[in-house]
């Protein structure tokens, strides 16, 4: 009777720190995935060549300009971009977004701009990994219209 007792108190204890022990180590198991690295970058490039003193880009009022937004995906393979920027819309005003559709075949957000924001997401072929991006390539430009001095 005895030995019966002491075998179930001994299972018992057994179970109750088995469980926590198990759902420890099963969550540890499962962050155990590899994660991207934070190694890529946007950057931001424009088709404009002057600039002031301070080194700022020069544009005149209404004549339009574009920035290309480019990805360098560092030791990454890219398969999604998703950008938002924003700007001052008293100065600027985004007329277009014009995704590479070379580099991303598929849009997967269609461009949205509002006042003072644009935004898009692009993507490569979904369940092609020869599709990915792995090296620096342009996302998409974005056209931008000046609508006012900066008063630098």
């Amino acid at each position: 009777m005895f030995k019966s007792k002491y075998f179930l108190i001994g299972f018992l204890f057994l179970l109750i720190v088995s469980i926590p022990l198990t759902l420890y180590f099963v969550k540890m198991q499962m962050e155990v995935r590899s994660r991207a690295e934070a190694t890529s970058t946007l950057a931001l490039t424009t088709n404009l060549t002057a600039k002031d003193a301070q080194g700022q880009w020069i544009a005149n009022i209404g004549q339009e300009f574009n920035v290309d937004i480019m990805v360098n995906p560092g030791s990454n393979a890219v398969q999604t971009v998703r950008f938002s920027i924003l700007f001052d819309s008293l100065k600027l005003q985004a007329t277009k977004i014009t995704p590479n559709t070379e580099a991303f075949p598929t849009t997967t957000t269609e461009p949205t701009i509002s006042s003072g924001s644009a935004s898009i997401e692009v993507g490569v072929m979904a369940g092609n990994p020869s599709a990915q991006v792995q090296t620096t390539k342009k996302v998409a430009t974005i056209t931008f219209k000046p609508l006012a001095t900066t008063g630098a």
